[in-house]
């Protein structure tokens, strides 16, 4: 992929983070914190919540970078952490390790250009099942807030709490496009999301109730959002996924490839 705009997803990352921070912020009356750092972004959504780290950073690094991270987490008293692509020079990763920051975790970016080929691809075993697709607006709002948690299996009254916030922001935040997947009796089978940031769609928000995994639902809510970003003049989709899951086998059928690795450090 074209190294400009890689670093156009990468930007656009940091932009659709802020503005899902601001949405929090606006919602809740817990301390969210969000801060501009070069091309990146301090996000701090607040202990035990999705996002609590410095997005689009690098891939240089200074000390004063550094700083500023451990300084803005450390008044939040959350543990200061970065997120980092494959492209952070090997001094980025001398000054972060100096700092005391170790690697916590890692996850694949996939992205395309656009436009893109149609692809008619299911999953190996997959089978068809009739359902539409539709817009998610206040009349169905509640259906796609309940169908991400559900989708998602979270069962305790705190991680529900947190998961809605979450996705209220998420669908009230500057450029987010939600759907929301319904079966043949209009019953919620699986939701998904597109964030779109400086020309560049951020697939999220996806989730599918247990008893209709398996059935290629994913696969056509992919493809209905690779629609969404087109129409929507966009340049490139992108997302993310956990390396060697559905979720990632799902993405490189659709037709996105697997462009970098992203590294979460975290402090301590």
């Amino acid at each position: 992929m074209d190294s400009n705009l890689l670093r156009r997803i990468y930007t656009s990352e940091a932009t659709a983070a802020f503005a899902t921070a601001l949405s929090l912020q606006a919602q809740v009356d817990h301390n969210v914190a969000v801060e501009a750092l070069g091309d990146g972004v301090l996000v701090a959504f607040g202990p035990g919540r999705y996002v609590n780290r410095a997005i689009g950073v690098g891939p240089r690094i200074e000390p004063s970078d550094v700083a500023a991270i451990e300084h803005f987490y450390k008044t939040l008293d959350l543990p200061a952490s970065v997120q980092i692509s494959s492209a952070a020079t090997s001094e980025a990763l001398d000054l972060l390790t100096t700092a005391g920051f170790r690697p916590a975790w890692f996850r694949g970016v996939h992205a395309a250009a656009l436009p893109m080929e149609p692809r008619q691809e299911t999953a190996p075993g997959s089978q068809a099942t009739a359902h539409r697709i539709v817009a998610v607006d206040a009349s169905n709002l509640d259906q796609w807030v309940a169908t991400l948690a559900v989708g998602n299996q979270i069962s305790s009254s705190t991680a529900r709490s947190v998961s809605d916030e979450f996705a209220l922001a998420m669908h009230r935040a500057v450029g987010s496009i939600d759907s929301l997947v319904l079966d043949s009796d209009d019953t919620p089978i699986a939701c998904g999301s597109v964030h779109i940031a400086d020309g560049v769609a951020w697939l999220g928000g996806a989730a599918t109730t247990p008893a209709v995994r398996s059935q290629g639902v994913q696969t056509a809510l992919i493809r209905h959002r690779l629609q969404v970003a087109a129409d929507n003049g966009c340049v490139a989709v992108a997302a993310t996924a956990m390396p060697h899951t559905t979720s990632a086998r799902n993405l490189v059928r659709a037709g996105l490839g697997l462009i970098d690795t992203q590294l979460v450090l975290i402090k301590g």
